[in-house]
């Protein structure tokens, strides 16, 4: 959160405010619906931020742009062309505690190879654990029938909407006004 240290007492208070909120997504496309669980407490800038963009409609009616079968789906792009983004870029998250040994693992695209992440996310349908380190992982699918709508998603199929629930979530953006008072000045929104 910023560039705050927390002493380790402040850190799991931080961490245990943000895993109350028990935050999930769905996002609604032209396949079916994918539902995620979102982790808050190890990635909370960029569950934020997904929750920022989401609430401004920037995913919606937003193609899949780049589809690898039985691999990984990604969108989030706001040109199409690989190289759209929301405006301003978000810090990487990267923890031990998150990483790529399942399948159906939701995490921010990079803009370029180790560039910052803004609004491009990808969902893995497979293991693919030499991603480990590499991007920020900020939640994972509910259940089998997620991951097969989401394996049945194909090079242009469309993010309808994304809806976030769980506890407070209107609450949940106000622990991020700084970095939403920012995101305010740079949003170029689609």
């Amino acid at each position: 959160m910023g560039e705050r240290l927390f002493n380790a007492t402040e850190e799991q208070k931080f961490e245990s405010k943000m895993k109350s909120y028990k935050l999930e997504a769905t996002i609604v496309t032209n396949k079916g619906d994918i539902n995620l669980f979102l982790s808050p407490e190890y990635a909370p800038e960029t569950v934020a931020n997904f929750v920022y963009l989401s609430k401004r409609n920037f995913y919606d009616d937003m193609k899949f742009h780049n589809v690898v079968l039985n691999d990984l789906i990604q969108s989030g792009d706001s040109k199409g062309d690989t190289t759209g983004t929301a405006g301003y870029f978000i810090k990487d998250e990267i923890t031990n505690d998150l990483n790529f040994d399942i399948e159906g693992v939701i995490a921010m695209a990079k803009s370029r190879d180790n560039g910052p992440a803004s609004s491009q996310f990808f969902i893995t349908l497979k293991r693919k654990e030499e991603f480990d380190g590499k991007y920020t992982v900020f939640g994972r699918l509910k259940t089998k029938n997620d991951i097969k709508v989401a394996k049945s998603i194909r090079e242009g199929d469309v993010i309808q909407d994304v809806q976030i629930t769980g506890r407070n979530v209107n609450d949940f953006l106000n622990n991020f006004k700084e970095q939403t008072a920012i995101w305010d000045t740079k949003y170029i929104g689609r």
